[in-house]
């Protein structure tokens, strides 16, 4: 397909080459000679002459045997007539009980049998439908049999021209000009107001809403009644509890703070202490 070439191109090919490609002029319009026109039409190939027919091809050469369901000359031919080797009485059983007589009967059997199934049909037709209304559906039937013809398509009529007016296009085209209202008087009420009767929606709406009652801030130092009257678990006294530590150079502060074990200094910083020693970037 067009994209899976473009996109091989854009991989394999760089720019400048891609463009290049892109410039050239298609051959098929640029050729002044037809390259599939031979040079010699009647002259044979190499390899055609030097080629092997399989087994389907030389099937496929043979020409198709027609057999002739009835063919006068090939009966006549067969036929032996006294004063022959031959006994007439037997050619023609032969010539009753060939193929095509059965063929012929059994198609004027299938005709024969669609005649009568025709005429039940019309007989039961005849016997529902009046004689007076028989005429109207024989019409109504050829007109249901005809083709249906497409109706000619409708185009509007085209209206009357009429010559431009440029006095109506000018009127049209000028703004409107529109009068300043006198001002109202803003210690005014309309009387439209006086009368108004307020609906049980706008009266729910003109209430305003419950606002949270705001929490006093807490008092630093102070501790609450809550925490007074409470029980410690053994967890939380166990955790309370400092931890115990053996006195010495060890649990203590060194004394040389610039000093770097060993073990720090053959250590390997991952990918992932990396990735969190860069300093966070902030917008």
């Amino acid at each position: 397909m067009l994209k899976d070439r473009i996109r091989y191109a854009m991989d394999h090919l760089s720019h400048k080459q891609y463009v290049s490609l892109l410039a050239r002029p298609n051959w098929r319009r640029i050729q002044t000679k037809n390259v599939h026109i031979l040079a010699d039409p009647y002259g044979i190939r190499r390899a055609a002459l030097k080629g092997r027919a399989s087994k389907r091809i030389k099937v496929m050469a043979r020409p198709k045997h027609v057999t002739k369901k009835h063919d006068p000359t090939l009966l006549l031919a067969n036929m032996r007539f006294p004063g022959s080797s031959g006994n007439i009485a037997e050619t023609l059983w032969k010539v009753q009980n060939s193929r095509y007589r059965r063929y012929r009967f059994f198609c004027n059997a299938r005709q024969q049998r669609e005649m009568r199934k025709k005429q039940k049909i019309m007989a039961k037709l005849r016997r529902v439908i009046k004689p007076e209304e028989w005429d109207q559906h024989m019409e109504l039937l050829e007109i249901l049999a005809a083709p249906k013809v497409p109706a000619k398509p409708r185009f509007p009529k085209k209206r009357r021209w009429r010559p431009v007016n440029m006095r109506r296009i000018e009127e049209l085209s000028t703004p409107v000009t529109r009068e300043m209202p006198p001002p109202k008087d803003p210690s005014k009420v309309a009387r439209t107001a006086l009368t108004y009767k307020i609906s049980k929606r706008t009266q729910k709406i003109a209430y305003s809403k419950t606002v949270a009652e705001i929490t006093p801030p807490r008092i630093l130092g102070a501790v609450s009644p809550a925490a007074l009257k409470a029980v410690a678990s053994p967890r939380t006294m166990t955790l309370a509890k400092p931890v115990e530590r053996p006195a010495g150079m060890e649990t203590d502060l060194r004394e040389d703070a610039f000093t770097v074990s060993p073990m720090a200094l053959k250590a390997k910083c991952s990918k992932r202490l990396k990735f969190l020693a860069r300093p966070r970037r902030r917008s």
